[in-house]
C-alpha cells in the first residue's frame, strides 16, 4: 500500500499524496509496535535494500515510531513523529535523478540543490493540507545537526525540536544501511558504530536518543 501511495505521488503533476492512507499506515505501525516492541527488529531483515523514496520513507517511519515508543512519547506524539517521518523526503521528487544517482561527490552547486529538499517537502505537505506545526517543523529540520552544521537553517542544540532530532537519527541510519550509488550498504552494527564514533558524525545527534536507538536495535 505504501509503495502504491508513493508511486502515485511521484506520477502526480500536482504533487498530490493520499494523506488519509498515510495516516492509516502510521496508526497500524504504532499498533504493531505497541503490542510487539520487537516488531522492528524482526522486520529489518526483510527490508528492501533500495534507497528510493517509498522504501526509505517507510523505513524511517518505522524506526522513528519505534524510537518514540521507547522514549515513552504519547500516542499522539508518536503519530505526529511517524507522519512527519513518512513525509520527510517528499521534496526529493523535485531533485534531478542525475544528482540523486551520481556516483561521484556532488559539487557545491549540486549540494545546494539537494539542501533545498526539506523546504520542498514542507511545501508539498502544506499543499496536501498538513497543517500541524510539529509535523511541518520535523519535516523542515530533519537534516539539522546538534552542533549547528546541518541544513537548511543551521539551528543547533535545544533549538532542534524532539521530532526532528528523532527523524535525523533514523534517516541517517537507514541511509547507511542501504546501498547508495557511491558505496555499498553497512551492517546494522557498523552503521551504529559510525554514528556513535565516526569523527564526521560526533556531535551531530541527540546523545540520549541515539543511545536509546542503539539499545533498541542491539538488545
Amino acid at each position: 500500500i505504501n509503495k502504491q501511495i508513493f508511486n502515485d505521488f511521484l506520477k502526480s503533476k500536482e504533487d498530490v499524496i493520499n494523506t488519509s492512507c498515510l495516516d492509516q499506515i502510521v496508526k497500524s505501525l504504532i499498533m504493531l509496535i505497541k503490542y510487539n516492541p520487537n516488531y522492528l527488529k524482526g522486520m529489518i531483515p526483510h527490508f528492501i535494500s533500495e534507497y528510493s523514496i517509498p522504501y526509505h520513507s517507510l523505513h524511517v517511519c518505522m524506526y522513528s515510531i519505534t524510537l518514540s515508543h521507547f522514549l515513552n512519547f504519547s500516542k499522539e506524539e508518536t503519530f505526529q513523529v511517524g507522519k512527519a517521518a513518512l513525509m520527510h523526503d517528499l521534496g526529493v521528487k523535485k531533485i534531478n535523478d542525475s544528482i540523486l544517482h551520481k556516483k561521484t561527490p556532488l559539487t557545491a552547486e549540486e549540494l545546494e540543490i539537494v539542501h533545498k529538499h526539506p523546504h520542498y517537502s514542507s511545501e508539498i505537505a502544506k499543499k496536501n493540507f498538513v497543517n500541524n506545526q510539529y509535523v511541518l517543523d520535523a519535516i523542515m529540520h530533519h537534516h539539522e545537526n546538534l552542533d549547528g552544521t546541518g541544513y537548511p537553517h543551521r539551528i543547533k542544540g535545544e533549538n532542534i525540536r524532539d521530532f526532528a532530532a528523532i527523524i535525523s537519527i533514523c534517516d541517517v541510519f537507514d541511509a547507511l544501511t542501504n546501498d547508495r550509488p557511491y558505496r555499498k550498504k553497512h551492517s546494522t552494527f557498523d552503521a551504529l558504530k559510525i554514528m556513535m564514533t565516526n569523527q564526521s558524525m560526533t556531535g551531530k545527534f541527540n546523545k540520549q536518543y541515539l543511545k536509546v536507538f542503539l539499545n533498541l536495535l542491539t538488545q
